[in-house]
């Protein structure tokens, strides 16, 4: 009865999360093989082919360059890109396909190379689907940095930034004036990464004084967190922000943890048995005082009373008071969220609630799991949980 009665506790706490399917990028791998490079993007789960394909036999096709776009055809089919959301949106398109098949046929008859015979145009979706390699984005012409006066983005990571921006905004008042209306999914969290990533299309970084071009993974993190949730309120995500429009070249810099803040004595009660005593404030998930972070934390009680795993409390410890490091907050790792993930979510799972999406373990990195050091405690297991 204790364990049912914990388990509504956390049915009430993530009642936002009762919702079927989830994105699962944790598996993405580097794209390995050299004819798949410069195709758009870098990841897959795939780095040695999808079941049926013959890597040696799609490269020997791409090499015979038979038509202009043979490379992302074959990659996309073989060597797929590991996105999020809806898997179509990464497919190429039929249109694409019929157009190689129709201009290698002759080519790839005189040097004997068959045609995949698991590759059918047909199977190929007709839209949202990829027709081509992804839109250039033309360099603007060198502009002046200017500091950044737009509210929403005065606290991320860089100060200055250089319009007009890639939506055509020549002024930060009229960027301010559309980036607004985003203000109440900032403030739902819905994703840790969207205030940051609309930032860098509204407010670019500045950069030798040209706009830093927005980091596709960060944009698809944000829409794997918000996307759902607006289409629950009608609103399907915006064409002008659609995530396949931008390149992974600028994703290196687009942490949003390193934001200005203050270190604190830890006081809140649920992390005080870890290995650290000073914690950093704001965190990435907009909290701005202790007493805020742990109102969020309590409602995680029930589920780490219910012992499912032992790394669930330092995880959520690193998001919601992360550790004080050199004067800025040390990012969660990656590594750390996936063994609290995996002990907890099939729990969750059984109960119809699904793991929050603005703790999504894709979006943190494991630059820094090797400085993380688990509290001397008993591990409690979830194995008498009926």
């Amino acid at each position: 009865m204790k364990h049912f009665f914990l388990v509504v506790l956390c049915m009430q706490v993530f009642p936002q999360q009762v919702q079927p399917g989830k994105d699962d990028t944790t598996s993405c791998k580097p794209v390995t093989s050299s004819f798949c490079q410069g195709v758009g993007y870098k990841s897959t789960r795939y780095p040695s082919g999808v079941q049926g394909y013959n890597l040696q036999q799609i490269g020997q096709i791409v090499q015979t360059a038979c038509s202009p776009h043979v490379n992302i055809l074959m990659c996309r089919v073989a060597v797929p890109e590991c996105g999020s959301g809806d898997e179509s949106r990464v497919k190429p398109c039929r249109a694409l396909c019929e157009k190689v098949k129709k201009d290698c046929e002759s080519t790839l008859r005189a040097k004997q190379l068959t045609w995949p015979s698991m590759l059918r145009c047909e199977s190929l979706p007709q839209t949202a689907c990829v027709q081509g390699p992804p839109d250039p984005i033309t360099p603007a012409p060198s502009g002046t940095c200017e500091p950044i006066t737009v509210s929403i983005c005065e606290d991320i990571s860089y100060t200055n930034t250089v319009l007009p921006n890639i939506l055509g905004h020549r002024s930060q008042q009229e960027a301010g004036m559309e980036i607004h209306q985003f203000v109440p999914l900032i403030k739902v969290e819905c994703s840790p990464q969207l205030k940051p990533f609309l930032c860098s299309v509204y407010t670019p970084k500045c950069v030798s004084g040209r706009p830093q071009p927005p980091c596709r993974t960060l944009c698809e993190k944000a829409r794997s967190g918000c996307g759902r949730l607006m289409s629950n309120f009608g609103f399907p995500w915006p064409d002008a922000l659609r995530c396949e429009s931008f390149t992974t070249e600028s994703c290196e810099e687009t942490l949003p943890f390193n934001i200005p803040g203050t270190c604190q004595t830890m006081t809140a009660p649920f992390c005080k048995d870890l290995p650290y005593t000073e914690a950093f404030l704001p965190n990435s998930l907009g909290h701005k005082t202790q007493a805020e972070a742990n109102l969020a934390l309590h409602g995680f009680l029930p589920l780490d009373q219910l012992g499912c795993s032992a790394h669930l409390k330092p995880f959520l410890c690193s998001v919601h008071l992360p550790k004080c490091a050199a004067g800025k907050g040390l990012a969660p790792c990656r590594t750390l969220c996936e063994q609290a993930r995996s002990g907890c979510e099939p729990l969750m799972n059984r109960f119809g609630v699904n793991w929050p999406e603005n703790l999504k373990c894709e979006a943190f990195t494991t630059e820094s799991c090797e400085q993380v050091r688990l509290p001397i405690r008993s591990l409690v297991f979830s194995s008498n949980v009926t």
